[in-house]
């Protein structure tokens, strides 16, 4: 599965506490971004919530709604990929950065990153594929692998890098 990569020298990385599938994350409990002194947190309830807090004082330094987000479980459509994931940059490995991805609207997939050092109240990207939104990780960042659909009905795949 590309987005549970783990190469050992390269400038973005994801962690071993990656939860693919976010139904099964426990909500309101607190899960560690390793080696940032942060932790998020999936609120549960009629609006769905992710927040980033700070270790041992709790101080919210962002939160995000995801109330727009369905995270589904099985292998059809594409739902192994949806999840939040601790991403860690080499530039900054010491920056809380998360991602999700998740189902909106009746088919398509959306991947949103966060990063709440620098934007707490909403995503620093954002992707929506018509069907999928994949991702790995290389030496530039994370590439981007979506699907769009051209006038015509024909779809094809684009790409991109982030950062």
């Amino acid at each position: 599965m590309k987005n549970l990569l783990y190469p050992a020298l390269i400038f973005i990385m994801l962690s071993a506490t990656n939860h693919s599938l976010a139904e099964t994350v426990d909500r309101n409990v607190d899960h560690t971004i390793p080696a940032t002194g942060y932790h998020w947190q999936l609120s549960s309830g009629y609006d769905t919530a992710l927040s980033v807090m700070e270790t041992g004082t709790g101080t919210v330094r962002g939160r995000y709604d995801l109330s727009g987000c369905m995270f589904c479980e099985g292998e059809d459509d594409g739902c192994e990929r949806d999840g939040i994931f601790d991403i860690t940059l080499k530039s900054s490995p010491k920056s809380p950065a998360l991602a999700a991805i998740c189902h909106v609207g009746a088919h398509s997939q959306k991947i949103q990153i966060f990063k709440p050092l620098k934007n707490a109240d909403s995503p620093v990207h954002t992707t929506v594929g018509a069907f999928y939104v994949e991702y790995e990780t290389t030496d530039n960042g994370i590439l981007i692998r979506y699907d769009r659909s051209s006038a015509d009905g024909e779809f094809s795949e684009k790409t991109l890098t982030w950062p």
